[in-house]
C-alpha cells in the first residue's frame, strides 16, 4: 500500500488546525497574517510523513507512477477534508458565506481547477521528500 489513508487523513486534519491556531496567534500577538499559500504546508506534511513511512515500511522507492497515484488520492482526501472544514466554518460563522456568495461562477470554477492542481504538485512533491528522507536516513 502506497499510503495509509485514515493515518493521512488524521494528520492531515491534525496539521491543519494546529496550523490554523498558530496562524490565529501570530495574527493576534504580532498582526502578520500567513496568507493563502500557507493553507497547502498541511498538505506537504501529511505527504511527506506517509512518504517516509512507505520507505522504512517497504524499504524501495516506488516507480513515478506510483508515487503520482498516490499523491493523487492524498490531494483529493486533502481537498475533500478541506470541504468539510469549510462547511463546518461556514456553519459556525455564516457570514463568511454572504461574503463570498457575490463571486461569479467562472472564478469557482478556476479557483477549483488551481486548488486541485497546486495540491496534486504538493502531495507529489510532499511524498517524494518524505521518502528521499528516510532513505538518507538509512544510508
Amino acid at each position: 500500500m502506497l499510503f495509509r489513508p485514515v493515518r493521512f487523513c488524521c494528520i492531515f486534519a491534525m496539521t491543519t488546525v494546529a496550523f490554523a491556531v498558530m496562524s490565529l496567534i501570530a495574527l493576534v500577538l504580532f498582526q502578520f497574517e500567513a496568507g493563502s499559500g500557507s493553507a497547502f504546508v498541511p498538505l506537504g506534511l501529511a505527504a511527506a510523513f506517509e512518504g517516509a513511512h512507505f520507505a522504512q515500511d517497504v524499504r524501495q522507492r516506488p516507480n513515478s507512477r506510483a508515487m503520482w497515484r498516490a499523491a493523487f488520492q492524498m490531494a483529493w482526501l486533502a481537498i475533500l477534508l478541506s470541504l468539510v472544514l469549510s462547511v463546518v466554518l461556514i456553519v459556525v460563522f455564516p457570514e463568511v458565506l454572504q461574503a463570498l456568495a457575490g463571486s461569479p461562477m467562472w472564478e469557482w470554477v478556476g479557483i477549483a481547477v488551481f486548488i486541485a492542481a497546486i495540491s496534486l504538485a504538493t502531495a507529489r512533491i510532499g511524498y517524494w521528500a518524505g521518502i528521499r528522507s528516510a532513505f538518507r536516513q538509512q544510508n
